[in-house]
């Protein structure tokens, strides 16, 4: 698709490249719905539908000026924190918290739950051909950091520029350098044979290294959001609550960049998307369809509390640390699985791998 066709405000159909390379229209009876995800911001503003210095500069002609379109954007990063941990075995995988990422669940004043955990743990261990090395990630709920989509032009085959905007609010750092912190500790505390493979006991207690390391280890996680930001009007967003694009007629947005960040993994989120734009689609064509109203779970009522903090697990007693031989082997493993299924992505990884502490108190470039 390459951008919207219009007559006035009105959306009347889509002009598409076909597989043998021609241009083509597609005209509609009732309206388009856009669900190109990071694309959404793209093919609003090559159709003219954006902010006014976005479409200037692209050269652009004006069908609707909202300044929010390709704005708010909002990703979760994702800090690795691969671990050689003796104590693990056979393979698993999951997400959770540690005691001090987890905290109480409570209620909002319409009695939705509202979670004020910061930070959450993506992890997985076996699967990298030794059961003792585990990928970890720290993944953070809530950034605070802005970024925008914008394109350059209306060539629909110029890419859109984006920028993340990962990390560029200080207190994004400082949140992630808490986190961190905590996490390293709780689970020492748990088990001692955890070894953080790029993260020295140096760098973790002082501020200003832990921030250089965050910084420079910090990766995008792929979860895109708002976009094209939902609320009540043109001002301050891009689309109303019924998924219908503020000042333009027959015309929805219906995908994740819609919200805003959501506390996890967004799979869940899209799909709950879908289904009421879907609903709501077919109310709207007067299909006869009722959607039934939410119903608001007895225990979240206003002031119930949800969940409450993890309790701290009892220590392991360490099993004894394999030979420096054998922590080095596992680690070389690990290091050509990333190599072959990362490619030049994950070579930052194996860099800070091979300087990190464990590499090199083992010596095991010389192994």
């Amino acid at each position: 698709m390459t951008r919207l066709l219009t007559q006035g405000t009105t959306v009347v159909g889509v002009e598409f490249r076909d597989s043998t390379g021609r241009l083509r229209k597609a005209f509609v009876t009732h309206e388009v719905i856009l669900s190109a995800y990071l694309n959404s911001a793209a093919i609003l503003q090559r159709s003219g539908i954006g902010p006014a210095d976005v479409l200037a500069s692209a050269g652009i002609t004006p069908v609707l000026v909202n300044e929010n379109v390709g704005q708010n954007f909002q990703v979760q990063g994702i800090l690795q924190l691969p671990a050689f941990w003796a104590n693990m075995t056979g393979t698993g995988m999951g997400v959770g918290q540690t005691p001090s990422l987890a905290t109480s669940m409570t209620t909002d004043t319409t009695g939705v739950p509202t979670p004020s955990n910061r930070a959450f743990l993506n992890f997985a261990f076996g699967f990298y051909g030794v059961p003792q090395v585990a990928a970890l990630g720290v993944v953070q709920n809530f950034p605070v950091s802005k970024g925008y989509v914008k394109v350059n032009s209306p060539d629909p085959f110029m890419s859109p520029q984006i920028y993340t905007g990962l990390l560029s609010n200080s207190s994004d750092v400082v949140s992630y350098r808490e986190d961190v912190r905590a996490l390293i500790l709780d689970i020492t505390a748990y088990d001692p044979s955890f070894l953080p493979l790029t993260l020295d006991n140096a760098t973790l207690y002082d501020d200003t290294a832990l921030d250089a390391f965050i910084r420079a280890n910090m990766e995008v996680q792929y979860h895109y959001h708002d976009m094209t930001k939902m609320g009540t009007s043109a001002a301050t967003s891009v689309i109303d609550a019924r998924f219908r694009v503020h000042g333009m007629t027959g015309l929805r947005v219906c995908d994740n960049g819609v919200i805003p960040v959501t506390d996890g993994n967004p799979s869940l989120p899209v799909s709950a998307i879908g289904d009421i734009c879907g609903r709501l689609i077919l109310e709207d064509a007067g299909s006869g369809y009722a959607r039934k109203p939410n119903r608001v779970p007895a225990a979240a009522k206003k002031g119930a509390r949800v969940s409450t903090p993890a309790k701290r697990a009892p220590s392991l007693s360490p099993r004894a640390l394999p030979s420096s031989p054998e922590i080095c082997a596992a680690i070389e493993t690990y290091i050509t699985w990333i190599r072959a299924n990362r490619g030049d992505e994950g070579q930052r990884l194996v860099d800070a791998i091979i300087n990190g502490p464990v590499y090199t108190a083992h010596n095991c470039a010389s192994a």
